[in-house]
């Protein structure tokens, strides 16, 4: 081995990749790889995405409107305390307001599901 993969690219040029250690072919051309190489492609880029890291940090339960109440409490302390940057409790409270909007939206919603039943005007809206 001279140092640099003994294969060729798909424009027939030398790979210059490095070796495996006591290989003659880089990461990218072994034959011993193919299986491997295969499933990261398939797998993509995954479990970097923005989604898998989202859920990487969600709790297991959410949070009940009085702890919802109780961190933000605590944000406005750490600002007015000096320890916490605005933007952070400016964020915390965006979402505290996101999170009471979807909980009226849902509220209401079943509000009218449940008078449409009522009323036998059908049997509620669907989602």
């Amino acid at each position: 081995m001279d140092g640099k993969c003994s294969a060729t690219t798909k424009a027939g040029a030398a790979c210059s990749g490095t070796p495996r250690p006591g290989r003659e072919w880089c990461w990218s051309h072994d034959p011993q790889l193919n299986q491997r190489r295969a499933e990261g492609q398939r797998r993509g880029g995954s479990m970097r995405s923005n989604t898998a890291r989202a859920k990487r940090q969600f709790v297991a339960e959410a949070l009940d409107s009085e702890q919802v109440l109780g961190l933000l409490s605590v944000a406005l302390r750490g600002v007015l305390g000096g320890k916490l940057e605005p933007g952070v409790a400016n964020a915390a409270a965006s979402l505290g307001r996101a999170i009471v909007a979807v909980r009226e939206a849902t509220e209401v919603e079943a509000r009218i599901a449940a008078l449409e039943i009522a009323a036998g005007i059908g049997e509620g809206r669907s989602a």
